[in-house]
């Protein structure tokens, strides 16, 4: 009777959740040291970590580089690219110095001056992020009670008659007229347009029927971005009441839509590449479920909140030691390095370019008719480089702008692509223009000619003049002589520096390219075919989160782990609590029951083995072979007991 009694202890505590926090504990366990499900190869990380910060600079990088990193993975063939990086406010227009652009920061080799170039990282990251369909940019719902701004209510409201509404239309459309915050109004008006744009990316919610809903605030990408977009999914994370990420919902809702969890709108888009596009997702009380054209499904069990639980791959999140680190995590320097070949060579397309003209700057005299011919038509060709140049900052000034604030203006605006076509076709016209005749004039029969080599004075009197005078106007021709003649050999000395630079250029491009070559294929072996997963591992983020799998566990990582739990199909299901009850009471009436008729110690070394059988075949049996979470704490307590 008194081991039925510690028995029946046990069920009330296990029933009031009084072994809650011990039983998340023997959880993480089971799946730190008895994991079941593989981490796929076809999911790569490219980590934003240490290394990467001090090779490319601090967070935040520029857009234009988070650009260009998307790019090489897209040139490289990578499958998906999943970026886990909020980007809600527009960033500030950059100028470049010339320095920076064409010598790489390395201001003694300036030899000109030249005005900063501006640099637009909204529009550049929108233009790569609308490439190519593939790129999956994440949102945030802040789940909880709000009420929604009065100026976004009415901004709403304008949007409603006016989708496609300018920033300007909408403030003279509103009923108090202009606003005096106009920061406020236009983070309020990219706030509603971002939110706009998200709405493809909602569940029909005819197809939401018992699943627990749950409604928040949303904070959308800029709006470039989630309209270049491929998908988009909320990135909340709700940890259990010990602070641990365990489980993570799957459908939240704002402003009357539905929109799924980051990962699973990746699944989702990964079933429906394998099994027939589009892929619906719908949900009831108990499972939510991705439907494909081709007829597949699969069905993801949640429990009553509408979580999944997350089934961790061992070393998804690796330690040093780990051996497969490498294959699952490269750091984003090793796409950036691609990047930073690239770089070298325009820098030394624009030195080139800089020596020619610097060259070209030294003359004093043409050697003939067809140098001449030439040298003015380019001088015509750099002029006209000039204007298209001028010509595509202006355009992607104004796409910028419209882009945030006038969508009316996008379609009517020239396609930069267009622009920059015909600024490189000038410029390579130009290129070539300039080359041929520096290539002319540095030949030997021109060079003096062309650096003004000055010719000797006729020595003796000028004819017919005073001799005194006929003297002094000799030895001027000779003063002026002999000054020519120096500055003419400084400007040969200057000349052949400039030609040796000149020369070793082509050299050092023929390294780079061999080495961008090298560097490229280096990336496509690693990323062709994959899921590549963009985000921050680096020590001092914020995005880390407690897991079974460690105590700072990046957000890319989970993501990466709820991806791969749905696309295995390998889920982990919590026990029905009466089966739990079952083997609670069975657990404590056997034990019971021993001890009662047994001597204590052979009852308890029996109860030892007991205990020690039931908790190897709950984690390798159970849990590892049927998926099945089962009680552990509850039934060795009432043994115990």
């Amino acid at each position: 009777m008194l081991g039925l009694l510690a028995t029946a202890l046990v069920l009330v505590g296990h029933v009031v959740d009084l072994d809650k926090r011990a039983e998340l504990q023997t959880l993480d366990f089971r799946f730190q040291h008895f994991p079941r499900v593989p981490f796929p190869d076809n999911i790569l990380h490219v980590d934003i970590d240490d290394s990467s910060l001090t090779a490319l600079g601090r967070w935040p990088w520029p857009r234009e580089r988070l650009a260009g990193i998307i790019d090489v993975l897209q040139e490289c063939g990578a499958r998906a690219i999943v970026m886990d990086v909020i980007l809600p406010e527009p960033q500030t227009v950059r100028y470049v110095s010339a320095a920076d652009e064409i010598y790489g920061g390395d201001r003694s080799a300036v030899i000109h001056d030249a005005p900063p170039v501006p640099v637009f990282d909204d529009a550049t990251l929108a233009r790569a992020v609308g490439k190519s369909s593939n790129v999956f940019l994440p949102m945030h719902i802040k789940v909880g009670r709000y009420d929604k701004p009065e100026l976004q209510v009415r901004f709403e409201r304008e949007f409603s008659r006016t989708p496609d509404a300018d920033f300007e239309t909408v403030l003279s459309g509103l009923e108090e007229g202009p606003l005096s915050e106009r920061d406020t109004a236009a983070k309020t008006y990219l706030l509603c347009r971002g939110i706009e744009s998200l709405e493809r990316f909602s569940i029909p919610g005819r197809g939401v029927k018992g699943y627990p809903v749950r409604a928040g605030r949303i904070v959308p990408p800029l709006v470039a971005f989630a309209r270049a977009a491929h998908r988009s999914g909320f990135v909340t994370f709700e940890p259990d009441d010990d602070k641990v990420l365990r489980r993570i919902p799957l459908l939240l809702g704002s402003g009357g839509r539905i929109y799924p969890q980051f990962a699973l709108a990746l699944a989702a888009d990964e079933l429906a590449r394998r099994h027939g596009r589009p892929a619906a997702i719908t949900a009831n009380g108990s499972f939510v479920t991705i439907r494909c054209a081709g007829g597949a499904q699969r069905a993801i069990p949640v429990d009553s909140d509408g979580f999944l639980l997350i089934n961790w791959a061992r070393g998804t999140w690796p330690s040093v030691t780990d051996q497969h680190a490498g294959v699952r995590h490269i750091p984003a320097t090793r796409v950036a390095a691609v990047l930073l070949e690239r770089a070298k060579l325009r820098r030394h397309k624009d030195l080139a370019h800089v020596f020619r003209v610097k060259f070209l700057q030294m003359g004093q005299a043409l050697p003939n008719k067809e140098l001449e011919a030439l040298y003015y038509e380019s001088l015509d060709l750099r002029k006209e480089h000039d204007q298209s140049h001028r010509k595509r900052i202006s355009a992607e000034r104004k796409m910028q702008r419209a882009l945030l604030y006038e969508p009316s203006m996008v379609s009517n605006l020239p396609p930069l692509a267009v622009v920059r076509q015909n600024e490189e076709k000038i410029e390579t016209k130009a290129l070539r223009l300039e080359e041929s005749l520096v290539a002319e004039l540095r030949k030997a029969e021109n060079i003096d000619v062309f650096l003004g080599k000055p010719s000797k004075p006729v020595s003796g009197p000028s004819a017919g003049g005073d001799v005194k005078t006929g003297e002094e106007s000799v030895a001027e021709q000779w003063q002026k002589y002999r000054q020519e003649t120096d500055r003419f050999r400084r400007a040969k000395v200057r000349v052949q520096k400039i030609l040796d630079l000149l020369d070793t250029l082509p050299g050092k491009n023929r390294e780079i390219e061999k080495n961008l070559a090298r560097l490229t294929t280096e990336v496509r072996v690693l990323v062709a075919g994959k899921i590549c997963m963009i985000g921050s591992t680096a020590t001092g983020a914020a995005d880390f989160v407690p897991t079974p799998l460690d105590a700072r566990t990046p957000g890319v990582v989970i993501h990466s782990n709820i991806a791969n739990t749905i696309l295995s199909g390998s889920f982990i299901r919590q026990a029905h609590p009466a089966v739990s009850i079952l083997v609670i009471i069975a657990a404590g009436v056997v034990v019971s029951f021993l001890v009662a008729t047994r001597p204590v110690l052979q009852a308890g070394l029996v109860t030892v083995l007991l205990i020690g059988s039931y908790a190897a075949f709950n984690a390798l049996v159970v849990f590892a072979t049927w998926n099945v979470w089962l009680v552990v704490v509850a039934p060795v307590a009432a043994m115990l007991g």
